[in-house]
């Protein structure tokens, strides 16, 4: 089971990192401290695995979220909170994944949209994200709205890493 897990957190990073046209010496290159690009593709392809330190770094080298890269639990209906997120924090929302959110809510002028998982997996598609990744997220965004500051990608990154 343990393989097949950093098989699919390989794959995943894989996948990322071809999305962001960064080639494997590239992204090793980026990481801090720098790694060899064998090692990155010992670790896309499952053959090594990295420790948690490492996964948070190349997902900031990649500039995508930790919960994106990790296996998904298939669970017949997964257990969210419904929560409730102020339209403005939406709107003003410095993450580059919750930007067809930003959309959406400009029709809720500053009202509270209550998001319950039906909403949630209806916002994940439009989102093009997994419910349980949208749903981290919108409680970062949220947690942040309570601070009064807006979230940026690098922290969201870090902040959904605490929360797993």
């Amino acid at each position: 089971m343990l393989d097949t897990y950093r098989r699919e957190i390989g794959a995943n990073v894989r996948t990322a990192r071809l999305r962001t046209g960064l080639s494997q010496q590239q992204a090793a290159q980026r990481m801090m401290p720098p790694v060899l690009p064998k090692t990155l593709e010992a670790w896309e392809t499952g053959q090594e695995t990295m420790t948690a330190r490492q996964l948070i770094d190349v997902c900031r080298v990649l500039g995508v979220h930790l919960a994106l890269v990790l296996p998904v639990l298939e669970l017949e209906e997964p257990p969210f909170d419904t929560l409730l997120v102020r339209a403005e924090l939406l709107r003003n929302n410095e993450a580059p994944d919750l930007v067809p959110l930003a959309t959406w809510a400009a029709g809720y002028d500053d009202d509270v949209i209550t998001v319950t998982p039906e909403v949630l997996r209806h916002a994940a598609e439009l989102c093009n994200q997994r419910p349980l990744a949208l749903h981290n997220m919108l409680k970062i965004l949220v947690r942040a709205g309570h601070r009064g500051r807006p979230v940026r990608s690098s922290e969201t990154a870090l902040a959904l890493q605490k929360w797993r």
